[in-house]
């Protein structure tokens, strides 16, 4: 139904002052919209008191009284006349509609969609049973390959299985080989070194300070690598930030290059269209001033002709005088206005001179400002042919993949013809399937290249694998509206000299969107695009061809070429973005490892100095023995071992049997425990490097072979403010130390008895574990 409009009628109110005690009703409203009111008659003195605010309040509140009543009256009459219009074209409606009803006619339709309904109806059988069987034989070809899915999984799974017990044995082998070796070459040397155990004593503490020194240097170089990872990570956010930010830039200067106007040309427009408006006026004043000024003159001397003419000739001097002391009298007034005329004639042109200068400026400036706007949008342009031409060859490189996997597909429909016919190869001939695969995997693609050019505002995007269509895109480079298509040709030539041609006979063909499908007529019932009625079906891609798009005026518009708009520009430099992301993760990632590497060169450091200070306790030990003999006087007899020797052969032989293995799962460690028991060391492991953990309510378990356990509580959470790594001392050693001095410890087992160190978190889970055993 068109809406008529209903004609609008304005009346015209003379504006007039209001008077303080009456308000005037307008003229020509539709209603009434006050009734008069008696003038306000006030009590002697009141007036008086009265503030000039509140009478000015109230001139405000009627006038707005007044016009609010007068827009109202308009609405309400407008909305009458359009109700009339609307009631009586209504009733027309309803008279058209009752008189259609009479004369159609259903029972005919009713039959045609009944016989068309049992048409797609028995349609509609045919496929489901031919979709049955094609279910059919995917459920056995997908049963198959489910068995001999699991044959092969149940396969490796042995292998693997069988694989990690030989890795077993063999590293079980190693172990039993430099065990013997070891303690072979131990013995040895024990025997050549008890002479002289007093010299080497002073050696090993030596040693121990140099190794002190090392580990010293190695914890230092830990933190400065944690420190650099600390600041690599603070410089990838950076980085981030600084990427998101330019991307941001970038939107907003597409969306302007895409959105906006041009107001550059519209301004200029504009400042030209007023210079013209006021040089007309200026040039109209002048002239209505110039011809006033002539046409005064002219009255001017025929008046004085006149005058001349009809004074006497025998008339007195006196008269004469007169007559021409009042010409005198005229021509110095002409004169006063003429000067008057010609100074506003020049005031009006050092207007214009001055507006023409104003006008240059802003020319200049907006030159300037031209110059720099061409200048970025030339970067931008340069921008977007490096990102087009990278998309170009991301277009060319699906291409090619759709080439392979059209091969594939010939080669799988060749397999599942030859199932269905159940033909089998024999010796010296190719199946249908092998066939299909030859043929395909021969075609040319690979050696395939592909060109495209635009030169008009519609692009051809792609032609499908098969030749089932051929996709058109409207350029995103030319917003002014959809590009119309009406008597355009869509032609295909191929090498061997196949032609096919489409020629568009509806313009308006990008109504949906932006880009459009020409499927030939073998194809494109129900596809969503334009179905020729002159091509049955596009050549494909394996035979080399040239597709051109003509225009009315018989142009090339494009050839085969696939330009997407901004928003795949955009999706170019997020996805620069996300691939400078994955660079930084990278080199994060390498450097996290380097720093695993480090660790676990660390951690050998630290068993290598666990096995010094065992040999070193082993040492103390024989030194206190020895020292016991010489003290009491006693003599070894022959055949027996003293002291020192049995303590000296004790701790060697617990020192190589004894093996050390750690374990964690979340983020702090156990690094070692000290081979007297004085203290357990922690570390929060810089993998995790988002602040350090909180270790309120956490407990550390030692447990012993032999049956004692030592438990730790912790109270205050925030240990590892100070640093990465901690010490938990026990009671009897930790005054003056820095670290955590235990209450609930006097002092902890010693490396002597195998045992375990467990670190149990808040929510009762094993956080981390070091266990010290020894092989029997």
């Amino acid at each position: 139904m068109s809406e008529a409009k209903p004609p609008t009628t304005t009346s015209t109110v003379p504006r007039r002052k209001v008077r303080r005690n009456s308000i005037r009703v307008p003229s020509g409203a539709s209603m009434a919209a006050f009734n008069q009111r008696p003038p306000l008659v006030l009590a002697g003195g009141v007036a008086a008191s009265s503030s000039q605010k509140h009478v000015a309040d109230m001139k405000n509140s009627r006038e707005k009284e007044k016009k609010a009543m007068q827009g109202l009256n308009s609405k309400l009459a407008n909305h009458l006349e359009t109700k009339r219009m609307l009631e009586a074209e209504n009733k027309h409606l309803k008279e058209l509609l009752n008189k259609s009803r009479v004369e159609f006619n259903i029972d005919k339709v009713k039959t045609s969609y009944e016989d068309q309904l049992h048409e797609m109806k028995a349609l509609l059988e045919d496929k489901d049973k031919e979709l049955a069987t094609v279910k059919s034989q995917n459920e056995s070809l997908e049963e198959e390959v489910e068995d001999l899915s699991e044959q092969l999984r149940q396969v490796q799974d042995e292998r693997d299985r069988l694989q990690a017990e030989i890795d077993g044995l063999h590293d079980e082998v190693a172990r039993r080989i430099a065990d013997s070796e070891t303690s072979r070459r131990r013995t040895s040397e024990l025997e050549k070194q008890l002479a002289d155990w007093k010299k080497r004593y002073g050696i090993l503490d030596g040693q121990m300070a140099e190794l002190r020194t090392n580990l010293r240097t190695e914890t230092s170089q830990r933190l400065e690598l944690e420190n650099r990872l600390a600041m690599l990570e603070e410089e990838l956010a950076f980085l981030n930030d600084v990427h998101s930010a330019e991307i941001k830039e970038y939107k907003a200067i597409v969306s302007k290059t895409q959105k906006l106007p041009d107001f550059q040309d519209s301004w200029k427009a504009e400042v030209g269209n007023i210079v013209s408006d006021l040089s007309a006026e200026y040039e109209s004043q002048l002239q209505t001033i110039t011809a006033a000024m002539e046409s005064r003159h002219a009255d001017e001397i025929q008046k004085l002709k006149a005058g001349v003419r009809t004074i006497p000739g025998g008339a007195s001097p006196a008269g004469r005088v007169g007559v021409s002391g009042g010409l005198d009298m005229r021509s110095r007034t002409d004169v006063s206005a003429m000067r008057e005329y010609e100074s506003t004639i020049s005031s009006l042109k050092s207007k214009i001179r001055d507006l023409e200068f104003q006008l240059q400026e802003s020319l200049k400036n907006n030159a300037s400002e031209d110059a720099a706007h061409r200048a970025e949008i030339d970067q931008l342009r340069a921008e977007m042919e490096s990102m087009l031409k990278e998309l170009h060859d991301l277009m060319d490189a699906k291409l090619s993949l759709e080439l392979e996997i059209a091969a594939y597909r010939k080669l799988l429909d060749g397999e599942e013809n030859r199932i269905s016919s159940a033909l089998s190869s024999f010796g010296g001939f190719q199946t249908e399937g092998e066939s299909a695969l030859a043929n395909a995997l021969s075609l040319p693609g690979n050696k395939m290249t592909m060109s495209r050019s635009t030169n008009g505002t519609v692009a051809i995007v792609e032609l499908e694998s098969e030749g089932r269509y051929i996709e058109i895109e409207d350029h995103a480079k030319f917003p002014k509206g959809a590009t119309t298509l009406k008597n355009w040709t869509l032609t295909q030539t191929t090498e061997n000299g196949k032609s096919y041609t489409h020629t568009f006979t509806d313009g308006n063909v990008f109504s949906s969107g932006k880009m459009i499908k020409i499927w030939g007529s073998k194809f494109g019932a129900g596809q969503q695009g334009i179905t020729s009625s002159s091509v049955e079906h596009w050549g494909s891609l394996s035979a080399p061809s040239t597709i051109t798009l003509k225009d009315d005026k018989n142009k090339i518009s494009s050839l085969k070429s696939r330009i997407r708009g901004l928003e795949m520009e955009l999706e170019e430099a997020l996805n620069g973005r996300a691939t400078d992301a994955a660079n930084y993760n990278l080199e994060i990632n390498t450097l996290r490892s380097e720093l695993q590497e480090m660790l676990k060169e660390l951690q050998d450091l630290m068993d290598t100095k666990l096995s010094l200070e065992l040999e070193i306790a082993a040492y103390r030990k024989l030194l206190e023995g020895e020292e016991g003999r010489v003290s009491s006087m006693m003599t070894s007899f022959s055949g027996l071992q003293t002291e020192s020797e049995s303590a000296l052969s004790a701790a060697l032989q617990s020192a190589s049997r004894m093996t050390i293995s750690r374990s964690k799962s979340g983020s702090v460690s156990i690094l070692e425990l000290e081979s007297e028991g004085r203290y357990i060391e922690l570390e929060d492991n810089p993998k995790f490097p988002k602040g350090s953990t909180n270790l309120k309510n956490w407990t550390l378990i030692q447990s012993q072979d032999n049956g004692k356990t030592f438990t730790h509580k912790f109270t205050d959470g925030n240990l590892f403010s100070s640093g990465k790594m901690i010490k938990v001392w026990g009671s009897r050693h930790g005054a003056g130390q820095g670290g955590v001095t235990s209450s609930d410890v006097t002092e902890w087992g010693t490396m002597a008895v195998p045992c375990t160190v467990t670190l149990i978190d808040d929510k009762g889970k094993e956080s981390a574990k070091l266990v010290i055993k020894t092989n029997m």
